[in-house]
């Protein structure tokens, strides 16, 4: 089972371009009343923002180890990791890369993701067209 301890590591094996700023963010998002002792959402937000650079900038290589991860996230996390894994990193890329960078998560990301974490990726896209039970349901 993944731990929110276990998070990062996993991220920087998948995309060892993030080590610089996970340096300077390492500290500055430490909180130990949190689940691993970590701002995961903000590490997420950090990690997100790295990940759509990468696609603007055309470096794609290590896309499909990074989506391999959040899928384990979804799959083998705890209940925590779980929720980090569907609204900090699947949730979050969709609403960066429109908010943001003007990219289209559909074309961009989807394809890249694994088979439980697309039907979050669905989900999340019923709830924002108005469906507030599609992130309610507690099957895969």
């Amino acid at each position: 089972m993944i731990e929110a301890k276990d998070v990062i590591a996993l991220l920087l094996d998948a995309c060892p371009g993030f080590e610089p700023t996970w340096r300077e963010i390492e500290v500055e998002n430490i909180d130990e009343s949190t689940p691993g002792g970590r701002l995961n959402y903000v590490d997420a937000g950090d990690f997100i923002r790295h990940l759509v650079n990468m696609r603007l900038a055309g470096d794609t290589k290590d896309l499909p180890a990074v989506f391999a991860v959040i899928e384990r996230l979804v799959t083998e996390g705890d209940d925590y990791v779980r929720n980090l894994g569907i609204i900090g990193y699947l949730e979050g890329l969709q609403m960066l890369a429109v908010t943001k960078t003007g990219l289209d998560p559909e074309t961009e990301f989807r394809p890249l993701l694994g088979p439980v974490s697309e039907r979050w990726w669905e989900r999340i896209n019923r709830f924002w067209e108005g469906d507030r039970a599609a992130l309610q349901v507690t099957d895969p």
